[in-house]
């Protein structure tokens, strides 16, 4: 099953091998809603990275958005949330589960320590 393609080959919060997997957001009920993708460049439209993109800072749906249901710092469903019941999830363009988007402390499986840090600075805002 292909979730999504397109994105280009690029980790904008670390290095990134061009064979490597196209990581992608999903959060809400069931992870049924796309949040953006974690590994296109930062001009890609739907780059997580891309601020005036649809999965930017402004966006309802993006984990930037500190006020929106999936950044906030309150939210059930929110990657900035330690107490989130159902934060975001990432999944490859094949559906291949790569574990939680989010500060909990007991994420499933631990993220690495990029994504780790790169997760907190953002939720420090």
């Amino acid at each position: 099953m292909v979730i999504a393609s397109g994105c280009a080959a690029h980790f904008s919060v670390g290095a990134r091998d061009a064979a490597a997997p196209t990581l992608m957001v999903f959060g809400g009920d069931r992870h049924s809603v796309y949040l953006g993708c974690l590994t296109c460049s930062e001009f890609a439209s739907d780059s997580v990275f891309n601020h005036h993109g649809k999965h930017g800072i402004e966006a309802v749906r993006s984990v930037l958005n500190e006020a929106g249901p999936y950044g906030s710092k309150s939210s059930a469903y929110s990657a900035c949330n330690p107490r989130a019941t159902d934060p975001p999830v990432i999944r490859d363009q094949r559906g291949k589960y790569y574990g939680q988007l989010t500060v909990k402390p007991n994420a499933d499986p631990p993220p690495t320590r990029t994504l780790k840090t790169w997760i907190a600075n953002v939720c420090q805002r």
